[in-house]
């Protein structure tokens, strides 16, 4: 049985200067993915590539519905964690910068999941967001609500998925193809031996 979820970070990633945003889903989602699933203390991850120009969140007077264009994000890791202590084995990234000035930092972050564009309309007509949505401009700069295209999971409750061992283009073939074999075990123990367990 896995550990309980204590914590989870949400950290939205933008492609560095000159790298367009394919070159950043091809790097992120095939040559870096299969790293942090080997983190120690991460529970479970999730990868959601994300879009604003694709978004359906409500737009709401006087508050900015998305972020300068240098500011963009294209990517968003979630990973889960038991403790605190867990955490603090992660945050130590080789080559990535953590750091953002304090008034570009997210001081929350919402995760709103519904069946399609009908269930957000009605959504968006309820009392629960009229309710809200009227006194969110006196608290909020902006709501940045990038849509979800793809989630992608690499490592679930402690064991390293076949995204996280193959990288996800490799993941979807195999998938694809109903290379069933390229799931065994064994096969997984050849990329990393004590992955052997792993779904």
């Amino acid at each position: 049985m896995s550990a309980p979820v204590a914590l989870t970070l949400v950290i939205p990633l933008r492609a560095k200067a000159g790298m367009s945003p394919p070159d950043f889903y091809q790097y992120w989602l095939n040559a870096h993915v299969t790293l942090p699933p080997r983190f120690p203390g991460i529970s479970s991850i999730w990868l959601h590539v994300v879009s604003f120009d694709h978004q359906l969140w409500p737009r709401l007077p006087g508050v900015r519905h998305r972020p300068e264009p240098e500011d963009e994000f294209h990517g968003v890791p979630e990973a889960t964690f038991p403790t605190m202590t867990d955490l603090e084995a992660t945050l130590d990234h080789p080559g990535v910068v953590l750091f953002k000035p304090p008034e570009l930092q997210y001081q929350a972050a919402l995760e709103v999941v519904v069946a399609d564009e009908r269930a957000l309309t009605r959504f968006a007509a309820s009392p629960a967001f009229t309710g809200t949505a009227g006194g969110l401009a006196a608290h909020c700069e902006g709501v940045h609500a990038a849509r979800v295209d793809r989630c992608i999971a690499t490592k679930d409750r402690g064991a390293i998925t076949l995204a996280g061992v193959r990288g996800v283009a490799v993941a979807d073939l195999i998938r694809r193809l109903g290379a069933d074999s390229q799931r065994d075990a064994a096969v997984s123990a050849l990329f990393l031996p004590d992955l052997a367990g792993s779904r």
